[in-house]
C-alpha cells in the first residue's frame, strides 16, 4: 500500500504537466490575443497576428515577407530597362527608358537605411520573378551622374527633371549635390507614387539639357528593376549610375544664341541690364533688359519719372538671334515714336524667359491638355514680377508707380499671363498689350479660364491678332479660321468691360507680325501727355 501511494505521489507532477500541455494554446498569436482567429503555425502567421493587433512589422519581418511573397530562394533575374516610359517634356524626344548617353544604369548596393512602408510590397513587385521596382522601395534609392563634358559647376549644377515634378528643369527640390569624385548625386526618398519615374538630367533649363553624342535630344531615361535578394530587406539602398556625354550648350549654334549667354553684347541702343532672382522655375539669376527713352540721362530730365511697360519673352524684344525668325524691334519703334512726340516717353522692361519647358511653366496660370506635363506656375510668376522685378526697377530707375502708369504685355502664352497678371493685381497694372493670345485647344480653354476669373479687368487693352496664325502657308486652311474665331471669342470677353482696341491683320503667329503692330499699341497705351 505504501509503495502504491509513493508511486502516485511521484507520478502526479508528470500528469499535471501533461494536462497543461494539452490544455494551454500553443499558438503564439493565440497566447498574445486569444480573440484573434489567426493561427500562428509559422513565422508568417505570427506576422499576421501582429497585423491583427495593429502592431507594425519590423524591418527584418518585411524583408522576410518579400522573400516569401515573391519566391524565397529564386535566382535574381538580370537587370533590364523598364521599356517605354510615358510622359516626356513637350518638344523632347521620347522612347526607351534606361541607359542612354552613358549606357544602362549601373546598380550597386548602398548603406543601410531604416523605415518600412506598409503597402510597398505589392507596389514594388517587378515584371520579372524575383525583381523589384526601385521607385517603391521604402528605403529609397540613390542616383549618381557623371558629367562627361565637365561643364557643371556650383553656379550651373545638375538637376533631375522628371515625370515626378512636372518636368521642371530647375526644381530646387531635385538639385543634385556635387561629390568629391566630381560626380553629382541625389538621394530619392520613398514617396506616394504609383508610377515608374521617367527623367532627364539638366543644368537648370531645357536649353541646358543632356544630349546624345550626336547633340540630339535624349530619350527619357528610366530605372531598371533590382534583384529581390539584394534589396528586398527594406534596408539597402540601390545606387544607379549614369553619365552625361553632351549638354545643350555644346550645340554648334550656341554662340549665336545670345539668350543663352547672360553676358552677350547688347547691340540695342538705350538698353541696360538689371539682375534679378531667377523666379519660380529656376534658382539662377536672370538679367531683365531695360530700355530707357531718349533724353533719360540728360540733366534737364533728372527730376522726371516715366511710366513703364513690362514685357515677357524679353530676349526677343530688342535684337534678333538664331532661335527666333525676327525681333519685336521694340527699341527702334519706341525711340522713333518718343522722338516724334506721338507717344509719351516710357521705360520698357523685358523679362527673359528661362527656356523650353520653363517658359510654359511660368506663363501658364491654368492647366490645359495642350500643355501636357506642364505644372502651371503662373501665379508664382506674377508674384515674382510684383515682388522682385518691379521693386528692383523702381529702385534703380525713375519710374512712375501705380496702375495708371504701369502696363504689362506679351504674345501668345505671354499674352495669357499678361491679362492674368492685370486681373490678379489691378493695384499694379492698369493697361495690357495682348498679341496673338493662345487658345490652347479647340475647346478654347483660355476663354473658359478668363470667363471664370473673378479678377478686375484692366482699364485699357490693346488686342492684336492675325488671320493666318494656324497655317500661314495656306490661307484657305480651316485651321486659320479656327484660330481667328478662338481669339475673337477671347476678345469678346473684354468688350464693354474695358477700353479696348482690336487690330486684326493678315499675319502669322510670329515676331514680325507683333513688331508691325507694336507702334500702334504704344500709341494707344501711352498717348502723349498734354503740355
Amino acid at each position: 500500500m505504501n509503495k502504491l501511494v509513493l508511486t502516485l505521489f511521484l507520478c502526479a507532477p508528470v500528469a499535471i504537466v501533461a494536462g497543461l500541455w494539452f490544455a494551454i494554446p500553443k499558438d503564439p498569436a493565440r497566447r498574445l490575443n486569444a480573440s484573434t482567429a489567426v493561427k500562428a503555425a509559422s513565422a508568417g502567421d505570427a506576422r499576421q497576428a501582429k497585423v491583427a493587433r495593429g502592431d507594425a512589422p519590423t524591418t527584418d519581418e518585411v524583408g522576410e515577407a518579400v522573400k516569401n511573397a515573391l519566391g524565397k530562394g529564386q535566382p535574381a533575374a538580370a537587370e533590364k530597362p523598364v521599356g517605354q516610359v510615358p510622359g516626356q517634356p513637350p518638344g523632347q524626344a521620347g522612347g526607351q527608358a534606361g541607359g542612354q548617353a552613358g549606357g544602362q544604369a549601373g546598380v550597386k548596393p548602398a548603406g543601410q537605411a531604416g523605415g518600412v512602408q506598409a503597402d510597398w510590397l505589392e507596389r514594388a513587385k517587378g515584371q520579372a520573378p524575383g525583381m523589384l521596382r526601385p521607385e517603391f522601395l521604402p528605403q529609397g534609392y540613390i542616383m549618381v551622374v557623371e558629367d562627361g563634358p565637365k561643364l557643371a559647376t556650383a553656379d550651373s549644377p545638375v538637376y533631375l527633371a522628371s515625370s515626378y515634378n512636372g518636368w521642371n528643369p530647375g526644381d530646387e527640390r531635385f538639385r543634385m549635390t556635387s561629390r568629391s569624385d566630381l560626380r553629382w548625386q541625389i538621394i530619392m526618398k520613398p514617396g506616394k507614387t504609383d508610377a515608374a519615374i521617367a527623367f532627364k538630367f539638366t543644368r537648370g533649363s531645357w536649353d541646358y539639357e543632356e544630349l546624345t553624342e550626336q547633340l540630339q535630344p535624349l530619350d527619357n531615361r528610366g530605372l531598371p528593376e533590382v534583384p529581390l535578394a539584394q534589396y528586398g530587406d527594406g534596408k539597402t539602398q540601390p545606387i544607379f549610375e549614369f553619365k552625361v556625354v553632351r549638354w545643350g550648350d555644346q550645340r554648334p549654334n550656341t554662340a549665336a544664341r545670345p539668350d543663352l549667354n547672360p553676358y552677350y553684347i547688347i547691340e540695342a541702343k538705350g538698353v541696360v541690364r538689371l539682375e534679378v532672382s531667377g523666379g519660380p522655375v529656376s534658382p539662377f539669376k536672370r538679367d531683365v533688359l531695360v530700355w530707357l527713352p531718349p533724353g533719360y540721362d540728360e540733366a534737364e530730365n533728372a527730376g522726371v519719372s516715366y511710366p513703364v511697360l513690362y514685357m515677357h519673352d524679353g530676349q526677343n524684344l530688342f535684337q534678333k538671334h538664331s532661335a527666333v525668325p525676327a525681333e519685336w524691334q521694340v527699341d527702334e519703334t519706341a525711340a522713333a515714336l518718343v522722338t516724334s512726340g506721338k507717344v509719351a516717353p516710357m521705360i520698357i522692361v523685358g523679362i527673359p524667359h528661362m527656356g523650353g519647358q520653363a517658359r510654359y511653366t511660368e506663363y501658364a496660370p491654368f492647366a490645359a491638355k495642350r500643355l501636357e506635363n506642364v505644372t502651371p506656375q503662373g501665379d508664382r510668376y506674377v508674384d515674382f514680377i510684383t515682388s522682385e522685378v518691379m521693386p528692383r526697377v523702381e529702385r534703380q530707375f525713375r519710374v512712375k508707380t501705380g496702375p495708371e502708369s504701369t502696363a504689362i504685355g506679351g504674345a501668345s502664352m505671354g499674352a495669357i499671363i499678361s491679362l492674368h497678371a492685370a486681373m490678379k493685381r489691378p493695384d499694379k497694372f492698369g493697361s495690357v498689350l495682348l498679341e496673338s493670345m493662345a487658345p490652347l485647344g479647340e475647346d478654347n480653354p483660355t476663354r473658359e479660364f478668363f470667363e471664370r476669373s473673378r479678377g478686375t479687368m484692366p482699364k485699357r487693352v490693346f488686342f492684336g491678332m492675325g488671320t493666318l496664325e494656324g497655317a500661314p502657308a495656306n490661307p484657305a486652311d480651316p485651321l486659320n479660321k479656327r484660330y481667328e474665331t478662338s481669339m475673337r471669342e477671347i476678345a469678346k470677353l473684354l468688350e464693354g468691360k474695358t477700353a479696348m482696341k482690336l487690330v486684326v491683320g493678315a499675319t502669322p503667329h510670329n515676331e514680325e507680325a507683333w513688331a508691325g503692330r507694336f507702334g500702334g499699341a504704344l500709341e494707344f497705351l501711352f498717348p502723349p501727355t498734354a503740355k
